[in-house]
């Protein structure tokens, strides 16, 4: 298991936004690969956002939050996304209950990094899809 705190303390453009080979591979296999991507991150992103819309947090609903952030890091490490998977690891772990929880962090990471990574991430996977 990695140590929670290098993963929170690692650069996130340290990681590549995606592994190509990884892709490649999973693309070669699923035909429909980007609407099933899209959907995916689309229902995570939604969930996350709707819990950060919210005007106070309880621990479970940042632990819900991390829960969410979980589940996309799952889906898009399947496929290769490293930087944003990197970035949904560093979220699970602020989020979910545990020595690491830290609200204030959590917010502050998802706000500054969530938007700008995930459409490098998006073009970077519609760019590969056409090649």
């Amino acid at each position: 298991m990695d140590d929670p705190k290098q993963i929170l303390a690692q650069d996130l453009y340290s990681e590549d936004v995606l592994d190509t080979n990884q892709f490649d591979l999973i693309k070669a296999s699923v035909p429909d690969l980007m609407p099933q991507v899209e959907k995916v991150v689309n229902e995570r992103i939604a969930a996350m956002q709707g819990i950060r819309s919210q005007q106070q947090f309880t621990l479970e609903m940042l632990n819900d939050f991390g829960g969410n952030a979980h589940a996309l890091k799952s889906g898009v490490s399947m496929i290769g996304c490293k930087r944003l998977a990197l970035l949904c690891y560093k979220l699970e772990l602020l989020g979910l209950i545990g020595p690491d929880q830290d609200g204030n962090a959590l917010f502050a990471l998802y706000d500054t990094q969530m938007s700008p990574i995930l459409q490098e991430t998006m073009q970077t996977l519609q760019q590969r899809l056409s090649s």
